[in-house]
């Protein structure tokens, strides 16, 4: 394997094809343990299957760049003025050597934030007087993992969410979908003591700010181990061929 200076490594995840490349098989994250903690067999797919692109996704990726660095929109996307993928669409994403988008996407993403944190002064002094994406790297369980905080201030980590809807954004929320790994592995790749999830939804602009609590980082830190210990048992050291050996030959056994 390659070995890396921490620092070299950190400057070098500012890059998206590097933290979403080469970092992504060499070191876990939040969404990683989400995959493991579904099985093994989830989490290789996820490293040899390409992720489709979604309107859930898209919305949250131009809504994190408007929201934190709105310099870099024009810099990743090109956004295309039409109401649907059409021939002329799919031509132009052949062509260009940006992700290209609909323009009704960034239309709708900035007509939200318009009546959402533009207005709302919490929410707003939350994303002032810090540092947007923070990139960091480090070990917990002996593994390395890595995560951009996507505003760091004054020992408190501040985490932008688009959602479509705030009326399910509660404690069994978070941990049915397994939100409260985040919070555990971000406080020990940045070492703070606090986690806030700044969470809008779609559609009516709603603001909820939910803090995560000293349950939720115990319920991760027990997910994380989960994790690890998996990546530890079938993926650690091993090669594909003797990883796929091992995670296809198992199978559930019941009755019913």
């Amino acid at each position: 394997g390659i070995t890396w200076n921490k620092d070299e490594l950190i400057s070098n995840m500012d890059s998206d094809p590097f933290y979403f490349g080469h970092l992504s098989k060499a070191a876990l994250s939040s969404s990683a343990c989400k995959e493991l903690l579904k099985s093994s067999i989830s989490y290789y797919q996820s490293l040899t299957t390409k992720r489709k692109q979604t309107d859930a996704l898209l919305h949250g990726s131009i809504f994190h760049m408007l929201t934190l660095e709105p310099e870099k929109l024009e810099q990743r996307y090109e956004f295309f003025d039409a109401q649907s993928q059409t021939k002329a669409f799919k031509e132009r994403a052949e062509e260009s050597d940006k992700e290209v988008v609909l323009l009704k996407h960034f239309y709708f993403m900035r007509a939200l934030k318009n009546k959402s944190l533009d207005r709302c002064e919490y929410a707003s002094s939350l994303l002032q007087g810090g540092l947007e994406e923070v990139p960091s790297i480090g070990l917990i369980n002996g593994i390395p993992f890595r995560g951009k905080a996507d505003y760091l201030k004054n020992n408190h980590i501040v985490d932008l969410k688009t959602a479509a809807s705030l009326d399910n954004w509660n404690p069994r929320y978070k941990s049915k979908y397994n939100y409260d790994m985040q919070p555990y592995i971000y406080r020990e790749l940045f070492n703070v003591e606090r986690f806030t999830f700044l969470v809008v939804e779609k559609v009516t602009g709603r603001i909820g700010v939910y803090e995560a609590s000293e349950e939720c980082f115990e319920s991760g830190e027990e997910k994380v181990r989960i994790c690890t210990d998996r990546y530890k048992e079938d993926f650690l050291g091993k090669s594909d061929k003797e990883i796929e050996s091992v995670i296809f030959n198992r199978y559930i056994h019941g009755t019913v």
